[in-house]
């Protein structure tokens, strides 16, 4: 018969490879103590989806323990036997619960007690089996991937009495309606027998294990003994993983187990939980519980509110509840205003204006007197003008930039801060001080974030861009001069920080910007801007001239008429024609010039208080007339 059987595995590989497995755990008590010796009575839950198609339960088990450090195999049993089934199963639905989920596992429990000596590493206990069931959402390829559960018992190394330990074990209810996109809880709870241990809660990795691709039933479905550990995670899909499996939307309480949150896309999701057991501040063993959570198409009347918010707008707020449903046909809304007798509403998503600042108690009734009716309370805070701000100083890399806030409040006061610097290469750039200082590791344009909270529970986020560079920026008016050497010329230099001038030559005001300087010969001044540490440094040239030099173009005979352009070869730089009549423009060194007659026009040029002057004569002349003579005749 058992070749028969093997032979039919192999032809048929579905009933022993077929994908079943819904999940696991494994739990354990300690019954005696002699000495040094311990004898736990082991627990193994395997959990089946009762609709599936696949294999059976096994009616043994193969299970194995190793050493927690070393992962040595100390003991093995490869026919655990199963003791007993239990069927979990949701009853009759709500019938305020449209397309529910039908939820149904087969629960086999296998257990067996086995006798350690104490060691200072402790001992893992190991199950695998091939398969979970096909189409898990969070899962790459869910048929090939298998399941190990395990158990921890702790060893002397954290605490004396780390052997003589009773685990956790999960005691929520596993059968439970999650629809897509839709708020839902799910306890992943546990006990813990000895009272003095404390309990932490995380989501953590599923492990795969017996393999899915042989032909054959074995040792690659159901390894005796199993595999050696350490084990690796499944494979998660993308936007899934060990922390996230049911997506970024969902989290765990770390104190209790209760799973929380929007609930992901309809489909099959693998969610394991570890529970921690903390025994005096030390951490002994971890437990896990590994179950695929149905999350259906469904739809379900119900009125849900934040338990809390406060508004800091205005006085008007706009009101709907969180949970729609086509099963929704009614809403009424109290406002919660004491003094008033009109403050409801039976809109689906009302605005109502606050007549006062204050602390109200908001009720929603859906279906109100209906079959599916269901309500909900709020605590809303009114405080308007709440404005978040904050300002930046300090630009450079590896130098402290100065956040200061600058957020008001008309109610309360501002008592909270969190900020988030930006810097995408660290993971420490946050603080919680009201006014931080942060150095910034790289160069580069930086998204800071401050979010701000005031003492009536008003919330905000504000966020502006921070350029980060290597050095401070200088903007020079000019970086080549000429002047008189009996002048005094203003330079301009902008930036933030403190300038410094160099030489302390001929100059006045050389700490600030704006200098004065007056030298005699061609100086070269040089700016050093200095931001907290941070320089830079530019330099403009000043050259010096005694005189002017000018020479104006030649006296010049004209067309009466026509146009004359006048022009000068010289160094000055600001310049004056007279007399301005018949000039295009006086003040520039080549004007236009259209006399009607004989003009002289003289040129100032200047370079500060130094000038020189020359002038040119138009002679303006009528255009000369062509005579060829009278028109004659001649022969053929």
């Amino acid at each position: 018969m058992k070749k028969l059987l093997a032979i039919l595995c192999v032809i048929l590989s579905s009933p022993c490879l077929a994908n079943h497995i819904t999940g696991g755990e494994m739990y354990y008590t300690l019954t005696s103590q002699n000495g040094n010796q311990y004898t736990y009575h082991v627990t193994l839950k395997l959990y089946r989806d009762c609709f599936s198609t696949g294999a059976q339960l096994d009616p043994s088990a193969a299970i194995g323990i190793f050493d927690r450090v070393n992962h040595s195999l100390v003991w093995s049993n490869n026919s655990v036997p199963m003791s007993q089934t239990v069927q979990l199963q949701i009853g009759a639905p709500n019938p305020c619960i449209t397309n529910p989920p039908q939820v149904c596992y087969q629960v086999g429990y296998y257990e067996f007690d086995v006798t350690l000596p104490g060691n200072a590493n402790g001992y893992l206990i190991s199950y695998q089996r091939c398969c979970r069931i096909v189409g898990i959402n969070n899962l790459i390829n869910s048929s090939s991937v298998g399941a190990t559960y395990t158990a921890e018992i702790p060893g002397t190394s954290g605490t004396a009495t780390g052997p003589a330990n009773n685990s956790a074990r999960f005691a929520a209810q596993d059968t439970v309606i999650i629809c897509a996109s839709k708020d839902f809880s799910y306890n992943f709870g546990a006990i813990d027998p000895d009272a003095s241990d404390n309990l932490t809660y995380s989501f953590c990795s599923a492990y795969p294990g017996g393999g899915s691709t042989a032909g054959v039933c074995g040792t690659c479905t159901a390894p005796a003994p199993p595999a050696t550990p350490p084990y690796v995670t499944v494979p998660y899909s993308s936007g899934y993983s060990s922390n996230a499996p049911l997506g970024t939307s969902v989290n765990i309480n770390p104190n209790t187990g209760l799973i929380t949150g929007i609930a992901p896309p309809p489909g099959i999701y693998v969610v394991t939980v570890c529970v921690n057991e903390i025994r005096n501040g030390i951490l002994i063993a971890t437990q896990r519980k590994d179950l695929q959570i149905k999350v259906a198409d469904c739809d379900f009347a119900a009125a849900e509110l934040p338990i809390s918010a406060t508004f800091c707008d205005d006085f008007t707020t706009t009101f709907q509840n969180l949970t729609p449903s086509a099963l929704i046909y009614a809403w009424h809304w109290d406002f919660g205003v004491s003094s008033m007798n009109n403050d409801t509403s039976n809109l689906q998503s009302p605005s109502f204006t606050y007549p006062d600042t204050g602390l109200y108690t908001i009720k929603l009734v859906v279906n109100p007197g209906g079959l599916c009716t269901d309500s909900a309370t709020m605590q809303l805070g009114i405080y308007p003008g709440f404005f978040p701000d904050f300002t930046s100083s300090g630009i450079c890399v590896n130098k402290p930039t100065v956040f200061t806030d600058q957020t008001t409040t008309v109610y309360g006061t501002v008592n909270n801060w969190r900020w988030d610097f930006g810097e995408t290469t660290m993971l420490n750039d946050t603080s919680r001080s009201q006014h931080p200082a942060y150095s910034y590791p790289t160069t580069g344009t930086k998204v800071a974030q401050l979010i701000v909270q005031s003492s009536k529970g008003c919330v905000d986020t504000v966020y502006k861009d921070v350029i980060i560079i290597d050095k401070p920026p200088i903007a020079l008016a000019f970086r080549d001069t000429l002047i008189c050497n009996i002048d005094t010329l203003q330079l301009s230099a902008t930036g933030s920080g403190v300038f410094s001038w160099s030489p302390n030559y001929n100059i006045i005001s050389a700490n600030t910007g704006t200098p004065l300087v007056y030298p005699k010969t061609t100086t070269w001044y040089k700016v050093q801007l200095d931001e907290n540490g941070c320089i830079n440094d530019d330099s403009v040239r000043v050259r010096v001239v005694d005189r002017v030099t000018l020479t104006v173009r030649p006296d010049t005979t004209f067309c009466a008429g026509d146009s004359v352009q006048l022009s000068a070869s010289t160094d000055g730089l600001q310049f004056a024609w007279t007399p301005t009549a018949n000039l295009s423009d006086p003040n520039i060194l080549n004007p236009v010039a259209n006399p009607t007659s004989t003009s002289t026009y003289q040129l100032r040029a200047s370079i500060g208080k130094c000038f020189s002057i020359d002038d040119v004569t138009l002679f303006p002349v009528p255009y000369p007339l062509a005579d060829a003579g009278p028109d004659i005749e001649i022969c053929y």
